[in-house]
């Protein structure tokens, strides 16, 4: 390994051992996730939607995301792949 590679290896080492995985934090990501989906209420989006609306290269991340507000009711899930926004209860 050159030393540059090494370098990144161990700013990422230290990164993780430090409790930070590099990603923004669920509670930054999530709001935005919803203003997509407010921004198209018609529209079923999948997670390349999602994250071409949000110029956000992450692709697993938004996956994950879209995976766990499903199961926190703030998504419903609505074909293989297909999100929306859930209707907010009163």
């Amino acid at each position: 390994m050159d030393s540059a590679g090494a370098n990144c290896f161990n700013t990422r080492f230290t990164a993780l051992a430090a409790g930070h995985s590099g990603l923004e934090p669920s509670s930054s990501v999530d709001p935005e996730i919803m203003r997509v989906f407010h921004r198209f209420p018609d529209r079923y989006l999948g997670p390349r939607d999602v994250a071409a609306a949000m110029d956000y290269r992450d692709l697993a991340h938004i996956r994950m995301r879209l995976s766990r507000m499903v199961k926190s009711k703030k998504l419903k899930r609505v074909g293989h792949g297909r999100y929306m926004a859930n209707a907010p209860s009163n």
